[in-house]
């Protein structure tokens, strides 16, 4: 299959995109709030935040509208595509289960700005391991045609998205934020955490040696720009094209990543978790050493991920459906 890009992104592009929200939701916040007061938007948050039930008719009265219009696949779906993402997932899942944990989620944290988020809502190192469980529950199931099918999975993501829009509320009018960072969960890093979940999960792939083709790689990018659709990400930052992807990446990274003590905290909070998950005291370190691996040492200095010389030499034996197996965090 010969790869084709339709798309080009710019600077000036992303740096707009970087003050936009989620519009629909941003709005609907605001008016809900000044009509109904904060210990009602804490009710929508309660029910965003319970990864327990995805019962279309738990959604609150107030949400029905705007779940409502984004309840049916997107016209660009292609159905065939979206089958073929899942059963690449199904097939590599073990090792996407250990990279998400080891390479994407590290490589957000690169992300200076983006990374203040995470450390202001106080989630991932609050409860680390129930923050990358509830990630890999979510992945998961979101790779599951029976999930669409029955509607689950448009549910999840609509919490997530909700989830999102109330956070953004929140840090934007508790005063902590700095607008210099742009505005909370941006549709720049937005679109960069869905590359991470999507191209840096493949690109990962291959660090390790697994073999694909570009249809099966652009069906796993189709899946997630669906995904991406349904988490509020603008129609212009979503692809399922390779080289778009790549192009994305290349320059959000650029513009974006940097040494900061809030991504080395949340990167010590990461690598601490996984030693604390993993039973067997030999796989104890391998984590990190993969993460290193995966990164590269150019962003494992920026979040001063240790050197681990003496591990890295054993990635290729890595026994990842043992470490899935023996963790708490991801479960494959």
């Amino acid at each position: 299959m010969e790869l084709r890009k339709e798309k080009t992104f710019t600077q000036n592009q992303l740096a707009d995109f970087r003050l936009k929200g989620d519009l629909v939701l941003d709005q609907f916040i605001s008016e809900f709030v000044e009509k109904n007061g904060q210990i009602e938007l804490q009710k929508l948050m309660k029910w965003a935040t319970d990864t327990r039930s995805f019962n279309k008719e738990e959604i609150p009265e107030a949400l029905l509208p705007i779940f409502k219009n984004y309840s049916n696949l997107p016209p660009f779906t292609d159905l065939d595509q979206m089958e073929q993402g899942f059963l690449f997932f199904k097939k590599y899942m073990a090792a996407v289960a250990i990279l998400l944990g080891c390479y994407s989620l590290p490589y957000c944290y690169a992300g200076a700005d983006g990374a203040q988020v995470l450390y202001l809502s106080t989630k991932i190192h609050a409860n680390t391991a129930k923050r990358l469980n509830d990630t890999g529950d979510f992945v998961r199931e979101m790779h599951s045609k029976a999930a669409w099918q029955s509607g689950e999975a448009f549910v999840r993501a609509f919490k997530v998205r909700v989830l999102h829009g109330i956070t953004r509320y929140y840090l934007v009018n508790k005063g902590s934020w700095n607008m210099a960072w742009g505005l909370p969960v941006n549709q720049e890093d937005m679109a960069g955490t869905n590359l991470a979940f999507s191209f840096i999960v493949l690109r990962g792939l291959h660090k390790l040696g697994y073999q694909f083709n570009t249809i099966e790689a652009e069906s796993y990018l189709h899946t997630w720009k669906v995904i991406g659709y349904f988490m509020g990400l603008d129609n212009l930052l979503l692809t399922d094209k390779w080289l778009e992807a790549e192009q994305l990446d290349d320059l959000i990274a650029k513009r974006n990543f940097r040494a900061s003590e809030v991504g080395q905290f949340l990167m010590k909070s990461l690598i601490d978790s996984s030693k604390t998950t993993l039973k067997i005291p030999f796989i104890k370190n391998m984590p990190t050493a993969l993460m290193r691996f995966c990164l590269g040492d150019e962003i494992s200095e920026m979040l001063k991920v240790p050197k681990m010389d003496n591990y890295q030499k054993y990635i290729k034996y890595l026994p990842l459906k043992l470490m899935v197996r023996n963790s708490k965090v991801v479960r494959a």
